[in-house]
């Protein structure tokens, strides 16, 4: 009853949504050009992330910009902490066209556009300045060109890097056998799984909020994430002897999105400030998080866990481009993002 019930709530939340965006319409469904609405656009902008995050700080700041550059003809409402429309019912939202900016990993949007699990691959990026790189090059324009035929366009037409995900355990990681020692929870995502898998490790994927339980129990030894979200989630309280292994698999990669048909019926002038402000969000965004990561490390050390650096990754690097071969452009794509390395 309780499933039946939070289905209903979430198809009404969405209908709302799409009525609310019905209204707004001005002009074609191209939008107004550069002629001014006098209608308010109330977007709501959804997270799972907690809104003390550096990057959903930035957002507030964006989307006050927004709202004092556009005379209040734009409102973006932000709801983080999992208030509402995430995972799935976030999805729903932007593929149908709904008043809502969605902040998820790409890879959720990987049936309608491929080469966005291959941007999520591990061991793909090394740090969120060739990430931005990549933004800028044809490739990635391609590969949008394909998102807004599919209906999704990405928001500040650029990605977000939240950072570098490492493993937080009870046993440190020095060589890749060490993987097949440990059970970690991790997302319940393609992408994830078979990253670990490939790595040799036994996995659980589970929600974040089971995994102190899972601790506690001693179903799982311990799980993987950025160091960041290890400091304020504090997982290494419930790990009796913490170790923070650099297994670096993944530079985190977040999109801000919402549908291509929603976005179209903006008024011109608005997608561009939009665009800006979300654009300077991101640029500020990545290079804080990137700056934070030694201070995050530091952090976590002084609160009792032990760093554990690895010196070579090529063995991890090498376990895992079976599957990264698999992946929807793969060889363009890492070519590209080669090239592009410092």
């Amino acid at each position: 009853m309780k499933k039946r019930t939070a289905i209903l709530l979430t198809t009404g939340m969405v209908g709302i949504l799409l009525a609310g965006c019905g209204d707004s319409k001005t002009g074609d469904a191209k939008g107004s050009g550069s002629e001014k609405s006098d209608k308010v656009y109330e977007i709501k902008l959804t997270s799972n992330d907690a809104t003390t995050t550096v990057w959903m700080e930035n957002m507030q700041k964006a989307s006050d910009a927004i709202r004092e550059q556009t005379d209040g003809g734009v409102d973006i409402q932000i709801y983080g902490n999992g208030e509402m429309l995430v995972g799935d019912a976030g999805l729903e939202a932007v593929m149908s066209d709904a008043a809502v900016f969605y902040f998820a990993d790409p890879n959720n949007y990987g049936d309608y556009v491929p080469e966005w699990n291959t941007i999520c691959a591990p061991y793909l990026w090394d740090n969120y300045k060739t990430v931005e790189a990549f933004t800028q090059t044809d490739s990635m324009k391609k590969i949008n060109e394909k998102a807004q035929d599919a209906n999704v366009h990405a928001v500040g037409d650029s990605f977000f890097v939240v950072g570098t995900r490492g493993v937080m355990a009870n046993k440190p990681v020095a060589a890749l056998e060490d993987m097949k020692k440990l059970t970690l929870r991790v997302p319940n995502s393609t992408i994830y799984t078979k990253t670990f898998e490939a790595l040799g490790c036994n996995y659980q994927a589970m929600d974040m909020s089971a995994t102190y339980n899972a601790l506690e129990t001693g179903m799982i030894d311990g799980c993987e994430n950025t160091s960041g979200n290890f400091v304020n989630n504090k997982i290494a309280d419930s790990i009796s002897t913490p170790y923070y292994s650099l297994t670096n698999h993944m530079v985190c990669v977040v999109a801000l999105c919402c549908g291509q048909g929603y976005w179209d019926t903006l008024p011109t002038e608005y997608q561009e400030i939009i665009t800006k402000e979300f654009g300077k969000c991101i640029a500020e965004s990545n290079e804080t998080v990137g700056n934070n990561e030694e201070e995050n490390r530091k952090k976590l050390e002084d609160s009792g866990v032990e760093i554990v650096e690895i010196e070579d990754l090529s063995a991890f690097q090498e376990a895992v481009l079976p599957y990264c071969e698999t992946l929807e452009g793969w060889d363009e794509i890492s070519s590209e993002v080669n090239n592009l390395k410092e």
